[in-house]
């Protein structure tokens, strides 16, 4: 009896089969904590969106606001199948600000055999339209709130003189391989990561308020005419063709050593604009008004262009807006030449550059959902009170849409 109770031999396998419960549960634990984690950062990313869209729409009444708000939550959320839609709450309060609230429930995988058969958990978000200082608003706006603003592979290269301004909560730039960026200042809302590229500042500023958009409340040039000033036009082999200011109906194109002038005003081009490599799109005082249709821009020729001189859009020289949540984008490149002198206003849209651009420029200013620089792109962006095309009434204002938590 003594000899088997100094017996130790089987200790490993019994303590083992003793903690391996517990060692389950453990992985199990935070297997459910990193869900929960994941589900809390993707709905914040959603409520984020909702409020910033519903701040931006004013003169809505209380129940069409409600309901834009649930629709950019409800499409934000889509497909991630990590929750249980519990309550949304929208309200409005007298000082243009909007509050948005989300709560939800996630069903665990192995915290019901703790005792825990449902994970509440709620996120909110508030935006304001207006009162934002000028001296906080920079000249490039990169508006997504769940994704990386600002990405940049290879070589390519961003310069500004003016602060960047960057909404989503996560990783607001990467910059990989050879990329450079320059700024004056960051006012981002993420983290920023810079390795193995080079980012000037390298740190963000300490304190700043993220101006989303500096425009925000526009009403879009969608209404210019009650009928098309054009059913469409093809510009090629050497032509050379100009375009009044109104409503295109048809699908413009450009190519082939064909030159496009635009006359003054502003060119709403209802059913697409195709400037393929070799054509040459130009036109001083005006705006290129792009319609939400149309999900996918390329830009492949020579743009040069600048903006309005006054109006409403003083300072716009191109516009895309699309409030239906959808995935738009504008692709440059590969061999592009493109000078666009005034604001490129994107808010719902993501650009991305495949080569040299807007090194010419006197102004520019970008707001755009997202920005991506790809191989030896370049993208230049600038303030410059000295240029010939005005800044918007509205920048650094009362046009200014943020976050306000």
């Amino acid at each position: 009896m003594k000899q088997f109770s100094q017996d130790r031999s089987g200790n490993f396998s019994l303590m083992a089969a003793i903690l391996m419960l517990p060692l389950i549960l453990a992985a199990g634990l935070a297997v459910d904590f990193s869900r929960l984690v994941n589900a809390k950062y993707h709905a914040q990313g959603a409520v984020d969106a909702a409020a910033l869209a519903a701040a931006n729409n004013p003169h809505m009444t209380d129940e069409e606001l409600s309901t834009l708000a649930r629709q950019y939550l409800v499409g934000n959320m889509s497909g991630e199948g990590e929750y249980k839609q519990s309550d949304i709450s929208v309200r409005r309060n007298g000082t243009g600000t909007v509050d948005v609230s989300f709560n939800a429930v996630l069903n665990p995988f192995f915290m019901q055999v703790a005792d825990y058969p449902k994970l509440a958990f709620g996120v909110s978000a508030a935006a304001t339209l207006g009162g934002a200082s000028a001296e906080n608003t920079g000249c490039v706006f990169l508006t997504d709130p769940r994704n990386t603003g600002l990405n940049m592979t290879d070589s390519s290269k961003f310069i500004t003189n003016c602060v960047i301004m960057i909404t989503t909560r996560g990783t607001a730039i990467k910059t990989g391989s050879s990329a450079r960026a320059e700024f004056s200042g960051i006012c981002a809302n993420g983290s920023i990561s810079a390795s193995p590229g080079t980012l000037t500042p390298s740190e963000k500023l300490d304190s700043c308020s993220v101006v989303v958009d500096p425009f925000g409340g526009m009403s879009p040039p969608r209404e210019l005419a009650s009928s098309c000033i054009s059913s469409g036009s093809s510009t090629g082999s050497g032509q050379v063709k100009s375009l009044s200011a109104g409503v295109h109906c048809g699908m413009v194109t450009v190519s082939n050593n064909g030159t496009l002038n635009l006359k003054p005003g502003i060119h709403y081009f209802k059913a697409g604009l195709d400037l393929q490599g070799g054509g040459t799109l130009q036109g001083e005082d005006v705006l290129i008004a792009l319609d939400k249709s149309v999900s996918t821009y390329t830009l492949s020729g020579k743009l040069n262009v600048t903006g309005l001189q006054s109006g409403s859009y003083k300072g716009f020289v191109i516009y895309h807006q699309d409030f239906s949540g959808s995935s738009n984008s504008i692709v440059v490149g590969p061999a592009a030449d493109f000078r666009a002198d005034g604001v490129i206003y994107l808010p719902n849209t993501n650009m991305k550059i495949s080569t040299a651009v807007n090194e010419l420029a006197t102004q520019s200013i970008l707001v755009a959902d997202r920005f991506e620089l790809q191989g030896n792109a370049s993208f230049h962006a600038k303030i410059d009170t000295r240029s010939k095309t005005p800044l918007p009434d509205l920048i650094g204002g009362e046009g200014n849409l943020r976050l306000s938590n």
